[in-house]
Parts: structure tokens; sequence; C-alpha cells
């Protein structure tokens, strides 16, 4: 039976064309979006999202929808879309082929649901362009509903597209990219394009103003297990000093997300390598005192390289490339197996539709950062089934490190997009 809050949520989407539903991370998204497609008796329906949550969107519809549905997920570019199929479900990937695309963008659709829709933060990416774009799927559909627990990933442009596509009006004088940088997002013209860019954040308050009516974000921060959020501070060794001393825009390094470093994320990938000794210590001594850690980096021989210092635990791996059965796998290996203490997420690829870790594990230990997946990843355990009454979150960084300056920044990121969202401090 759903909760009053998601009846609440399933009633503001179907009152409207253009929705952002912007619950925090565990507090169902997904049932409340098929709730309303069953309160509108919708049932030409478009479902994309990440691959890792196809599954769970099956199941999803299973368990909430009152029709008898035929589902069909796109497993494979090789395969056309069942034309007899009432729910598609299909990741973002998948709408990069040009076959699967073609069959989508036939159909008419009821509704186009586009989950964990902060991947659709850049109008200029491919993925943005075929799903909101002037000859993307938004254009087929009847409805438009976007469901992510951060709209906001890094800094207020994150907004940009969302708005502009479902929400322009509310922009005002500021619908284009342009004036929406400026103004809204502490923007500056690059002195060698003379293109805008994104600073940072600025008149949170009107941008605030524009998410009424199109935005419902609940996060009820009283209900969810409290978080302690610990910086660790590890000993400088004279290898990472080497390698810092290569960066020469130490901007760009502290302040752009990994994806869009380029050369700059394998410096990235030599600090947290350098340290991962000390890091590896860390978690055997925090396993001393609890019995199962989830464990978050970035670069996959990162992730490889703690797994190999941690096999007495008899760890799991999820990151980018695993099967949907892979993924699934490590996820109830964790969950079920009592010698398995050790769950190593990438931060990208576990940070979204990963769901009941919370249920064996409370702690959490960052080895690696990075802007964008932060919350998310502390939602895989803050998040209801949590049985403990506290989640801990420890972030392994050097001491006196450009990784500990990057930390120094992050609190006023958050207040700018608490700020937006209107959560409480």
């Amino acid at each position: 039976m759903l909760e009053k809050y998601q009846i609440a949520g399933a009633e503001f989407l179907a009152k409207r064309k253009h929705a952002l539903l912007a619950d925090d991370m565990g507090l169902g998204k997904t049932a409340q979006a098929i709730t309303a497609c069953d309160m509108l008796e919708l049932k030409n329906i478009l479902v994309v999202c990440p691959a890792s949550v196809k599954g769970h969107w099956e199941d999803e519809f299973e368990k909430w929808s009152t029709y008898a549905n035929f589902i069909h997920k796109v497993e494979s570019a090789r395969y056309r879309v069942d034309p007899d199929a009432n729910i598609v479900i299909v990741n973002y990937d998948m709408l990069l082929k040009d076959l699967v695309f073609k069959d989508l963008i036939a159909r008419e659709w009821d509704v186009l649901i586009c989950d964990e829709a902060h991947y659709l933060k850049t109008l200029t990416s491919e993925r943005s362009k075929r799903t909101l774009g002037k000859f993307g799927l938004v254009q087929r559909a009847t409805y438009k509903w976007l469901l992510t627990g951060t709209p906001i990933q890094n800094r207020p442009v994150d907004l940009f597209p969302m708005l502009y596509v479902l929400n322009r009006k509310a922009l005002g004088r500021y619908d284009d990219f342009e004036k929406f940088v400026m103004y809204f997002c502490d923007g500056y013209y690059d002195r060698h394009t003379n293109q805008p860019r994104a600073h940072g954040s600025s008149n949170e308050k009107e941008l605030a103003k524009s998410l009424e009516g199109f935005m419902l974000r609940r996060t009820l921060e009283n209900e969810l297990p409290e978080t302690t959020v610990q910086v660790v501070r590890l000993k400088k060794e004279i290898s990472l000093e080497k390698i810092e001393s290569k960066i020469q825009d130490q901007e760009d390094f502290l302040f752009k997300p990994m994806d869009e470093l380029g050369a700059l994320a394998s410096l990235r990938q030599e600090i947290a390598l350098a340290k991962m000794q000390q890091c590896v210590n860390y978690i055997k001594d925090t396993l001393k005192t609890i019995d199962k850690v989830v464990v978050f980096a970035y670069h996959r021989a990162v992730i490889s390289g703690v797994a190999d210092k941690l096999k007495q635990f008899k760890p799991v791996k999820f990151y980018g490339g695993l099967t949907s059965k892979q993924r699934e796998e490590a996820k109830d290996k964790f969950i079920n197996d009592p010698k398995c203490k050790v769950f190593i997420g990438q931060l990208t690829a576990a940070g979204t539709g990963l769901d009941g870790l919370q249920k064996v594990c409370h702690h959490m230990i960052f080895v690696e950062i990075d802007w964008s997946p932060y919350r998310q990843c502390i939602g895989r355990l803050k998040r209801k089934g949590q049985k403990k009454d506290k989640v801990i979150v420890q972030i392994l960084v050097c001491k006196d490190s450009m990784e500990e300056a990057m930390l120094g920044t992050v609190k006023s990121k958050l207040n700018d997009i608490d700020n937006i969202l209107g959560d409480k401090k």
C-alpha cells in the first residue's frame, strides 16, 4: 500500500502534463509515477532509465499497476521494439542505437517518464537531444514526467535543460542558456571562446521560484536515519606531493566533475592509487568493529586494487560495464552472504538505482571523491529500510592535499543547492 505522501505525489504528476518529481532517494518515485499512469488510465508508456534499473521498473509495474500490461524491456539493439507492447522500458545508452530510436520515435506515447533525469543535464549531449531535443522523444508524448532525487548534481546549470524544455515560461527573461548562466550560475565569458560558462550559483531564491508548481520534492528528513559525515585525514606521503606538483590548473582540478576533466582525471587516479594502501588499512580496521562496509571509488583501477587487497573479506565490485544480471548478483551476494563484508561501488554506476544495501549496512567509506554523485551515494544507505538509527559516512583524504581543499568547498555548494530546492539544513 502506498504511503500518503506517495499518493499525493502520484496526484501531483497526474494533474500536470509536464512535471519534475524530485523526492529524495528511497522514497518511491517509481511507484508514484506508475500510480499516476493508472490514475489517468495511460496505457502507452515509455520509460527511459539507467540500464541498472530496467528490471526494477518491470518489477514495480507488476507490483503497482492494476492493468494486465505487456512490458518490453529493450535489451539489445539487434532486436526491434515490440510494437504490441504497451509499456516499453529502455536505457539511455540504447537511445543512441539508431534502430531502437527509430522504433521509439515512430510511435505516439501517452507518457514519457525519464528516470534519473539528471542524466539529461547537458542539452548538447546526444542522449539529451534524443530525449528532450526538438526532434526527440519528448515531442511524441502527451505527458512528460522527470524523476530524480538530485535535480542539481553539481551546479544550478544542471537544471537548465529540464526547465528550458518543459517549464520555459517560468524562466521569464532568462529563458535562453546565456541569460540563465549569467544570472543564475554566477556566469562569466570564456576569454578564449567568449562563450558563457557557469561558475557557481547566484540569485538562488529567484531560481527556486521558477520551480514552483513544476517540481515536487519531499525529503522526509525526520523519518530517515541521522547521518554523520566525517573527514578522515591520512598522511600525505612524498609520492602524493610529486603527483600534485604536476597539476597546473588547480581550479579545474578542484571544481570540475571527473567526467569533464579529460587528462586531469588520470592525475586524480594517481592520487587515489598513491593513498590506496592507507585506505585499505583503514577499511580493515573498520571491519574489526562492524560487520559490513560500503566503499565508493571512481576509477576502475582503484576499485580493483582495493578489492585485491581485501580478498579475505570476499568483496564484490559494482561498476559501469557490468550486465544487469552481474549487478544483481553483486548486490545479492553482499546482502545475503555473511562472508561478503565489502561492497565496492563506482561513484557513478552505484550512486543511482541501487536499493537493498541499507538492510545489512550502515557504514560507508569514500576512497575517492567527485562532485556529482556525493549525495546519491550516501542515499544508498540513508533510505527507508535502514536498520540502524545512524548512517556513518567517512571520507578519506590526505592531510593538506588538493582533495582536502576540494572538500572545503563542498559545504557552500550544498548550501546553494539546498536554497534552490528548498531542502532543510
